[in-house]
């Protein structure tokens, strides 16, 4: 990972130039309220104080700064801090050491100076009690950066880079001299695989590596990171030209008026996005992980290693096929995440099915039935008894390469993706051959067309004048068995329980329904099913709601 972001921080030097120390080491910090300006005025020995509207470029003119105990520069933030009661002195004291700090670096000597700064500061927090502001201190009308800029690098180099008193040979790319003991991103390096606890042990790089990750850590920052699937992730190219930039720099400007950068995109259209970055060129990797504000270290939950770039423009490709269908929500990989990943470990499992996907390897196809019916069992129960996204999610991941399992869901209609229209159970079983290989599996899509026919004459059989029977339930959709084994023993109960509602409703002469008790009984000869619980039971619970037949064309207004 960190040769991948080195050579992208190699290549943004030269395609737009080389930045300082202090522009690729500061960060930026939220808003204030305002800048409370106070120049001193060190021939006189006072200070001429000013406050003006807040800027972001106050900390690098001041060269600020802070993280944990480190501090540095000649700003100092106050945030509604309480100057009453018993907290008043305690709060005086720690502002007093900002001040002496601020008052060593921009070596001032006479020490009057520091108490006139502190009455200052106190008498604009006591009187903006409400309001957040940034104190930048001055030195006869000059900011810190126009005084002390090498004095900053100095600083950032020896304490918070590590610079190393010895030369020596940088690990990423052999050459002898000055080292430093950092990587910048502390708590993990991909090629020695190390995880925070890197006590004792030294991989030191070269000056040149390091501006190198400096430059290549601000261009992730603001064009490669984004938020995706319950984790922050990056996307690192493995190859990095100007083709490449303009893809991840590129901003839209939404209909809210706010701009939005390429990436961000990724939370609401992943198959753009991943379109455009197969476009790139070049393999990629996506690294999962969090980077708590509290913290001043960041973890790797999960990095999906080398994706090739046809393999973007297909998974874009068939998210668009399968988000095609009449005004449903598009498929997303969210969506594939959330059928197939526990709730439980949903942080974790989904990265490694992402990893799956992207990558073309197997997933268990057991393993695809049985989450996918977990999740319909729940829907079901929910009121949500269409099964057109867990058809979605199994043909996905089937045309992604990724299981065996799968049928024509949708075809090439029009220029776009239609739903494919199946007049007869025959139709199904001919277009999907390589789906139906045994008469097991059409026993019970056939035996699921008979329980949903029988379902209907039970609404017709007992709704009243005025009523309809798509407004009623039936006991037989009440009494579902999601919980027995869809086995031989079963499919004879279901079988031999239409066959007699078939008689009490009068609708024993109906060929059509005698059709099918007679061609799943005979389908099902072999006692020893073969099949899965969960594909047994994806199968019967399809055969109930796949519509075959001509659809009625909608009458013109």
């Amino acid at each position: 990972m960190l040769e991948i972001i080195r050579n992208i921080g190699s290549e943004i030097k030269k395609l737009k130039g080389e930045e300082q120390l202090v522009d690729l080491w500061l960060k930026d910090e939220k808003e204030f309220d305002y800048i409370l300006t106070i120049d001193v005025d060190t021939s006189r020995g006072d200070v001429n104080v000013v406050p003006r509207d807040f800027e972001q470029r106050v900390f690098k003119k001041s060269l600020f700064y802070q993280q944990g105990n480190t501090f540095i520069g000649a700003a100092i933030k106050i945030e509604k801090i309480k100057l009453s009661g018993k907290e008043r002195n305690d709060t005086i004291v720690k502002l007093n050491k900002k001040v002496s700090s601020v008052m060593k670096f921009l070596e001032f000597t006479d020490k009057d100076l520091q108490k006139l700064i502190l009455d200052e500061i106190v008498k604009e927090a006591e009187e903006a009690t409400s309001k957040s502001f940034i104190v930048e201190i001055k030195k006869d009308g000059q900011t810190a950066y126009e005084l002390y800029n090498q004095k900053f690098d100095s600083f950032i180099e020896n304490t918070c880079l590590k610079m190393q008193k010895e030369t020596g040979k940088c690990h990423m790319c052999g050459t002898n001299g000055t080292l430093f003991n950092t990587v910048i991103y502390s708590c993990y390096t991909n090629d020695k695989e190390i995880y925070t606890n890197t006590e004792g042990l030294t991989y030191a790089i070269c000056r040149e590596c390091l501006m190198d990750i400096l430059h290549a850590r601000k261009y992730i920052n603001q064009y490669l990171k984004a938020y995706w699937i319950g984790s922050e992730v990056m996307f690192l190219p493995h190859s990095f030209n100007e083709d490449i930039a303009i893809i991840f720099e590129d901003v839209i400007i939404e209909e809210s008026g706010t701009s939005k950068k390429f990436i961000e995109r990724i939370s609401r259209n992943e198959a753009d996005v991943l379109y455009e970055i197969g476009k790139g060129d070049t393999t990629t990797d996506i690294v999962f992980f969090k980077d708590p504000k509290s913290s001043s270290e960041w973890k790797i939950e999960y990095q999906i290693r080398s994706v090739m770039p046809s393999r973007f423009t297909e998974i874009s490709r068939l998210l668009r096929k399968y988000s095609y269908y009449e005004s449903r929500a598009p498929l997303s990989l969210w969506t594939v995440v959330n059928y197939l990943c526990d709730d439980n470990d949903k942080s974790k499992e989904s990265k490694r099915l992402l990893d799956v996907i992207f990558t073309g390897r197997k997933y268990n196809d057991s393993i695809l039935y049985r989450k996918l019916m977990t999740q319909y069992k729940k829907r079901y129960f929910e009121g949500k008894k269409n099964m057109t996204d867990i058809h979605k999610v199994l043909n996905f991941m089937h045309d992604c390469g990724c299981t065996k399992v799968g049928w024509i869901m949708y075809e090439k209609g029009g220029g776009s993706w239609i739903m494919v229209s199946y007049r007869t159970i025959e139709e199904v079983f001919e277009k999907n051959a390589d789906y139906f290989d045994s008469n097991e599996k059409k026993a019970w899509f056939i035996l699921g067309r008979l329980y949903d026919s029988m379902i209907y004459q039970s609404k017709n059989y007992k709704k009243g004048d005025g009523e309809k029977a798509s407004d009623m339930e039936s006991h037989l959709e009440k009494s579902f068995f999601f919980g027995r084994k869809y086995d031989y023993r079963t499919f004879v109960y279901f079988v031999n329980k239409c066959n007699d509602l078939m008689v009490k409703y009068g609708v024993r002469d109906k060929t059509y329904l005698k059709k099918m008790s007679t061609e799943a009984q005979h389908l099902m000869q072999n006692k020893e099913i073969s099949l899965s619980n969960d594909e047994a039971k994806y199968i019967f619970f399809w055969g109930m709601n796949q519509f075959i037949g001509e659809k009625k064309e909608k009458e013109e207004e």
